[in-house]
């Protein structure tokens, strides 16, 4: 409370020093003609900063003012100096934190507030002396007014491409002799470089600066770039950029209605997919959706485009391509839209089960013959071994001699009178006897012997071997 009721009669008491200053204005331009000064009645100076104001002043035009003459700048209230200095002979005599600029004897009153404490928040007026002629400016008393530390560096500006190294400069707040300031990075960007320096300008003051060299790359993108500012105070004021980085189109595509993401899509009669192409670039690509060549949908103005096929019939199949382009560079994707009718596939799978049957028919045909033939070979083995025997022209008679030798002469072996050799020779008759029976058997239905059968034999004898 007691602060809040000593801001509104300090405010009361400046309002007041306006007013009078204003009525002392007029009488002494009316009383002292010729002496005018310029300058800005107010004047404000962030903390640890500084300002620079501008100051013109005149004398009668039959006064000149010599190299010697000396200006002052008085704390309007406790009426002492904060400040006394000649141009002309470079000399600065400092009772606070004002310093003159400008010279004195061509009428330059300018002067530099820096780094201001709370004690330098008050009004001021001019005054110069040379010699015996000297005058205080009442006319106008600049009021200067600390306020807290608002301003930000500057950051410089630049075209910020992936892949191509850029620098980037920052700049302290305020120009001024005597207050310095450290400046520093922050952000995400990596690999950088930096050179700090600064540069005295032609009045005196000086500027600080700092460079930053790095390399963009697309992760970069929108991420903040920040420049601190500390000053000899240990005031620090912060600026921020938001980093805009180029870069080429990349793709990706969703397909919805089937149950895969895959480049190679299957579909059936009577589906209904939607493809979009999603497209990240900077700046924005103009995205196209081609059939094959032909163009089947085109934007420049999102980063997103849908290809929706409804009812999908044969002629839907083929393949799709969504290509995006800027002007850092193009990128294309394709998906391959195959139809499969369901038709067809049932006429497959019965196309399948009769080829099935028919391969089993096949090989048992296969095998059949295969059984035929080696039976036939093995009969006609068979009947190529088998000597034939022609009984007559009618019967075919097939005989087995089975042939046995008997040094014993009985009664029973001997041959019946009156057979001879074909050749009707006795000689045919030797000692050895050999037997010979013989089964008849015609190619004709086997007929059961009767019991009573008798058997008969025939003598065959060995022709010497000569």
């Amino acid at each position: 409370m007691l602060v809040k009721t000593f801001k509104v009669l300090v405010d009361n008491y400046l309002v007041l020093i306006v007013f009078i200053s204003r009525l002392w204005r007029g009488n002494v331009c009316e009383r002292y003609p010729g002496y005018k000064i310029t300058t800005s009645p107010y004047v404000t100076v962030q903390r640890g900063l500084c300002a620079h104001v501008p100051c013109s002043f005149t004398v009668p035009s039959d006064q000149k003012l010599s190299r010697n003459t000396v200006a002052i700048w008085f704390h309007f209230i406790n009426r002492y100096a904060v400040i006394s200095a000649k141009k002309s002979s470079k000399f600065h005599q400092a009772y606070g934190r004002l310093f003159l600029s400008g010279d004195v004897s061509s009428g330059d009153c300018s002067y530099y507030i820096e780094d201001p404490r709370p004690v330098d928040q008050t009004t001021y007026f001019f005054r110069f002396e040379d010699g015996s002629l000297m005058f205080s400016y009442g006319d106008i008393k600049p009021y200067v007014t600390i306020t807290e530390l608002t301003e930000k560096p500057t950051i410089s500006s630049a075209r910020l491409v992936e892949g191509k190294e850029v620098t980037l400069t920052c700049t302290s707040p305020g120009r001024c002799r005597n207050v310095t300031s450290q400046i520093s990075w922050s952000g995400n960007v990596s690999g950088i470089r930096l050179m700090n320096y600064n540069l005295t300008h032609d009045d005196g003051s000086r500027s600080f600066h700092s460079n930053i060299t790095f390399t963009p790359g697309k992760s970069d993108n929108n991420s903040p770039l920040y420049c601190t500012v500390t000053l000899q105070t240990e005031d620090s004021t912060t600026e921020t950029q938001t980093l805009n980085i180029e870069y080429s189109p990349s793709i990706n595509i969703t397909i919805e209605g089937v149950e895969t993401n895959e480049t190679t899509v299957t579909v059936k009669d009577g589906d209904t997919i939607t493809m979009r192409c999603y497209v990240d670039s900077n700046p924005k690509a103009s995205i196209t959706w081609y059939k094959e060549d032909a163009v089947v949908n085109r934007t420049r103005s999102f980063q997103t485009i849908s290809l929706t096929l409804t009812n999908v019939t044969p002629s839907d199949a083929g393949r799709f391509l969504c290509s995006a382009e800027n002007e850092h560079g193009v990128a294309r994707r394709m998906v391959h839209i195959i139809y499969h009718s369901t038709k067809s596939r049932f006429s497959n799978v019965m196309l399948g089960a009769v080829g099935g049957v028919l391969l089993l028919v096949l090989i048992i045909i296969v095998g059949a013959v295969i059984i035929i033939y080696i039976r036939k070979k093995r009969q006609l083995y068979v009947n190529e071994n088998v000597k034939d025997v022609n009984l007559n022209e009618k019967d075919d008679i097939y005989c087995s001699l089975g042939f046995t030798t008997s040094d014993v002469n009985s009664p029973e072996d001997s041959p019946p009178k009156g057979l001879q050799s074909s050749a009707g020779d006795d000689s045919v008759y030797s000692d050895d006897l050999q037997y010979a029976s013989v089964a008849f058997s015609k190619l004709k239905s086997k007929q059961i012997v009767p019991k009573n059968t008798e058997t008969e034999y025939s003598e065959i004898r060995k022709s010497p071997r000569y």
